[in-house]
């Protein structure tokens, strides 16, 4: 007989494998520890050279501007900075100079010396780029639309991802120690900053104290490079655009989730003109001065282009990109209501200006690339989502597909191995030791025998393109520069061409019409400043801005005018007409080692205020997103404080002056914390 339909049912299938929840992979990854141990390994990472080479400086050519013109700030009056532009504008940065003040305060607070100062923020900006966007990516990475996280629990997609942190994190490292983040700090910090910004869009919709971050973040960013502060906006306003037309032109509720947002941007606009064009520190100064391009035509614009590109691996990150804006985009019109993948896709809009070489118009196409982090953060998510699939797949199936995640933290081991070919060459540093050497030598030399009058540094190049010509110059312009002591930083020129030619009076013909028409250049401006000293100039032949082909012939010999020439190289100073050294074996002290425990002590102080502002900004903010933000707080308020104080005294920025911006950074982000505006209030 068949079962009675009332008895109970039976059955030996075994019960179906729970796929819900956190897997221990997940559950690892998600402890703060965890996070803390991705900032220890980055922070290694890029620190590692300058531990085992104790005597290199930082990577890439820009620091030495950087460099100088923090030393000027602490030494002279803030106005110098705008005053001194050099031939063709070489040394010319404006109001840029959000670089010299975080420079400046961390010279004047923790002691720290000229070129430690630059790789202290050499690596310590690369860090924060990719912790600040790997916390964005993390923070949102619940409601972006494309993840579901754990498929098998109650409310998939409500909880985060910590494999998007760790593969952001690593991924954005691994792709900033490429050419186009190499050595533009300045270029860096506003991407700190405009990445910092991407925070407060959120909660400024509801918060005055993140209106007036968002505003003083993007002014910020107008202190350390107005174009980018520029195509940032533009993103702002296309992101209201198309928010308008996917709501069919509502204008009311647009205006009310992106006013305040639109207001900050264009008041950030209105201050930043007028800093410049006002004149904080007192001088006016031409916006124009925010960026002034090499001279050269659109195929070696073109050809450095494809360099970059070239150095992007993109048959290897190409494919994470596009996996990462596919993977933003599978929400349709709802990615667009997320912040994330919103501000992520459109962030890529100036990268159109890298097809300028189309048009035929000549300009620096490649520096497209890095005013926007938009396409290294979708590389990131893509690493992430493949590694999320991954991951899921091995958990309803066997741990076979584990293989993938190894082979996507390949291609990123690769990209860091890629990038530190040159970051740990030593040949890449703007400063060499030989050079640290000489100019040690010139620094007692001066010091002896300058009598404060100016220098002018003969240069020479067998280069025959005209940019070639003109990127030596430059160079030399800002390495001379950054080596002289203070007293006379105010006071340094350089002539390219023949120490003899200078003494006349006369250009040199160098190479070929262009070599001479830069001469005639650097001569006219040398000229003016050594006319306005009231005082006979020294000229200076170092080794390292002449080949060993163009040299002066042995000494002694005889320059027009009486014209004081002195020679450098190995670390000896002599005078060319006579042959007579002036400084000799300058004896180098050991360097007294830093009591790593004291300036440690001194670096939390200063994230004082970014920890105040972080929990305004960000109440339920978790280790995740602070380990980014509140340094990177930290320094926007410190920045904006120690311009504050130099505006009012127009002095030169010294230590008492450091510590006054720390106090005043303190008190704002206290003003913050007081006056914050609860959720939903």
């Amino acid at each position: 007989m068949g079962r009675s339909m009332s008895e109970p049912t039976t059955s030996t299938r075994a019960p179906a494998p729970v796929t819900g929840g956190p897997g221990p992979i997940d559950s690892m990854l998600d402890r703060p520890i965890a996070f803390v141990i991705t900032t220890l390994i980055l922070v290694a990472i890029f620190s590692s050279t300058f531990i085992t080479n104790t005597d290199r400086v930082a990577p890439g050519d820009d620091p030495a501007f950087y460099t100088w013109r923090t030393e000027a700030l602490i030494s002279e009056e803030p106005s110098l900075l705008l005053e001194v532009t050099g031939p063709r504008d070489v040394l010319a940065g404006g109001y840029r100079v959000s670089t010299p003040i975080i420079g400046g305060i961390l010279r004047g607070t923790t002691g720290i010396d000229q070129l430690t100062t630059t790789m202290v923020l050499t690596v310590l900006i690369r860090v924060l780029i990719a912790l600040l966007l790997a916390g964005f990516a993390y923070r949102h990475s619940a409601t972006a639309g494309f993840y579901r996280r754990y498929p098998g629990t109650a409310e998939p997609g409500k909880q985060r991802d910590p494999l998007v942190f760790h593969g952001v994190a690593f991924a954005v490292a691994s792709l900033i120690l490429t050419s186009p983040f190499f050595g533009y700090l300045d270029n860096l910090i506003c991407l700190v900053m405009l990445s910092t910004a991407l925070y407060f869009i959120e909660p400024l919709r509801e918060s005055w104290a993140a209106r007036a971050g968002f505003t003083g973040l993007l002014v910020l960013a107008g202190l350390t490079h107005p174009t980018t502060l520029v195509f940032f906006c533009v993103v702002l306003g296309a992101a209201s655009g198309l928010r308008l037309l996917l709501r069919r032109f509502d204008f009311k509720s647009v205006i009310r989730d992106d006013g305040p947002l639109l207001l900050g941007a264009f008041a950030s606009v209105v201050v930043t003109y007028a800093i410049w064009k006002l004149g904080a520190w007192g001088p006016k100064v031409s916006l124009s001065e925010a960026a002034v391009a090499p001279p050269a035509d659109a195929e070696f614009f073109k050809k450095r282009l494809g360099g970059w590109i070239s150095e992007l691996r993109p048959v290897l990150n190409g494919p994470l990109l596009i996996i990462g804006l596919v993977g933003l985009l599978a929400a349709g019109r709802r990615a667009f209501d997320d912040v994330l993948s919103r501000m992520t896709i459109l962030w890529l809009l100036p990268l159109i200006g890298i097809f300028g070489f189309l048009a035929g118009v000549a300009y620096p196409y490649y520096r497209f690339l890095n005013v926007t982090v938009s396409w290294i953060l979708l590389i990131g998510l893509g690493a992430a989502f493949l590694a999320r699939m991954f991951v899921q797949w091995s958990r309803r199936t066997n741990p076979l597909p584990l293989l993938g995640v190894v082979a996507i933290a390949a291609v990123l081991a690769t990209n860091f191995t890629s990038g530190f070919e040159r970051w740990t060459d030593l040949d890449e540093s703007w400063l060499t030791p030989q050079q640290v050497t000489d100019f040690g030598a010139l620094q007692v030399a001066l010091e002896e025998h300058g009598d404060g009058r100016p220098v002018v540094f003969a240069l020479d190049t067998t280069a025959t393109e005209e940019v070639r010509i003109y990127g030596f110059m430059k160079l030399s312009a800002n390495v001379s520069r950054a080596g002289l002591p203070h007293g006379y930083l105010d006071r340094g020129y350089v002539y390219l061409g023949s120490v003899g030619a200078f003494a006349e009076g006369v250009p040199s013909a160098g190479t070929n019409e262009h070599y001479l028409k830069i001469s005639e250049e650097t001569l006219e401006d040398a000229e003016a400043g050594v006319a306005a000293s009231g005082k006979e100039p020294i000229v200076v032949v170092a080794s390292t801005f002449n080949a060993p082909e163009t040299q002066e012939p042995g000494v002694p010999f005889v320059l027009p005018g009486g014209v004081t020439a002195w020679g450098l190289t190995d670390g000896v100073v002599s005078d060319i007409t006579s042959g007579e050294s002036l400084v000799s074996d300058v004896h180098q002290d050991d360097p007294v080692p830093l009591n790593l425990l004291w300036v440690g002590l001194l670096m939390l102080i200063l994230l004082i205020p970014g920890f105040i502002w972080f929990r305004v900004i960000v109440p339920d903010g978790s280790t995740a997103e602070a380990l980014g933000l509140v340094p990177a707080l930290a320094v926007a308020l410190l920045i904006l404080s120690g311009f504050a104080v130099l505006t009012i005294s127009r002095a030169p920025f010294s230590s008492a002056y450091a510590w006054a911006s720390v106090a005043v950074a303190t008190a704002a982000a206290l003003g913050f914390w007081w006056k914050r505006t609860p959720r939903g209030a």
